[in-house]
């Protein structure tokens, strides 16, 4: 199918509009999806505003300056701004006027009052906030006392320095006595190292061979010094076996020494009561008794036995 010349080029037209309308938005700064209304403020000092500034809100952007005019009669500036259709303006919201015409940062700042409200309408005026001063102001207003303390460092460094070229001077001062000082120091200084410049060679020759025969001596046994490393280890992981056995037997004995002095047990109970030893100790006494009776009179007792119960 072939398009006639007219319609190829109303097409062409078309769509050179449409690139131009979306190019001139995007340079603009304005979003090409979503929409935008206009809004105005009126100030005494547009400090260097231009059409395109961007519009914030707590540092974000949400529009950009459309037009900044002076209008004579009522002497003040009209600056009209676009805000994205997304941000809604509370009644309560104010603006200011921030950033340096030098750095190419100047820029609306929205203040939004509290959520909750009544929205501005489009086309309304949002109230210039006159009780904040912004960073190139306030610099303006300090710049007289900035400079006088800036003369007043000056003046004080220039002073020092004086003080430091009459001390430098003065053969009685005491930075010209310990210039001085540091001076006698370093010639003493360099006077002993001549002196000593033998005996500091020979002193280095003497370690630089030691630590040429230490070198040797550890590539050369470094066989032996490590089987004696490994025995070593083995030798301290048999003595960690035998501390954990040593622990393990005393915690056990900990615990019959605990019984004993507890009571428990026969051989507690011989410890902690004393009755019990008494009635032992007798009891000891008359066995002892009637053996020793019975070695002496063995007939007193064989005399009642019969050959049957013997046999």
């Amino acid at each position: 199918m072939k398009y006639s010349n007219e319609l190829k080029v109303g097409v062409a037209i078309v769509l050179a509009v449409v690139a131009f309308v979306l190019g001139t938005r995007y340079f603009k700064d304005v979003p090409l999806l979503t929409g935008m209304y206009d809004m105005y403020t009126e100030v005494q000092d547009a400090k260097g505003l231009i059409p395109g500034n961007p519009v914030r809100v707590n540092g974000v952007k949400v529009g950009s300056v459309r037009s900044v005019e002076y209008r004579q009669e009522a002497g003040l500036v009209h600056v009209a701004f676009r805000i994205n259709n997304r941000v809604s303006l509370p009644e309560g919201t104010s603006c200011s006027i921030t950033g340096i015409d030098a750095l190419t940062g100047v820029r609306i700042e929205l203040e939004l009052a509290p959520a909750g409200g009544p929205t501005l309408p489009p086309g309304s005026l949002v109230p210039a906030s006159s009780g904040d001063e912004d960073f190139a102001s306030e610099l303006v207003a300090r710049a007289p006392l900035l400079v006088d303390r800036v003369d007043s460092v000056l003046f004080g460094i220039e002073g020092t320095i004086g003080d430091v070229r009459q001390m430098a001077f003065d053969p009685s001062s005491d930075l010209r006595m310990s210039m001085a000082a540091l001076r006698q120091s370093a010639n003493t200084l360099n006077t002993l190292l001549r002196e000593e410049k033998s005996n500091i060679s020979s002193i280095l020759a003497n370690v630089d061979t030691l630590t040429g025969d230490l070198s040797q001596l550890t590539s050369e046994k470094g066989d032996s010094i490590g089987v004696a490393i490994s025995r070593l280890n083995a030798s301290m992981a048999s003595m960690e076996q035998t501390m954990a056995s040593l622990q393990a037997t005393t915690t056990k004995l900990d615990g019959i020494l605990q019984r004993i002095d507890d009571g428990s047990g026969t051989l507690g109970r011989l410890v902690n009561d004393p009755e019990l030893y008494v009635r032992l100790d007798s009891l000891l006494t008359s066995v002892d008794g009637l053996v020793s009776d019975f070695k002496n009179n063995p007939r007193r007792y064989l005399r009642e036995m019969k050959i049957v119960d013997l046999f």
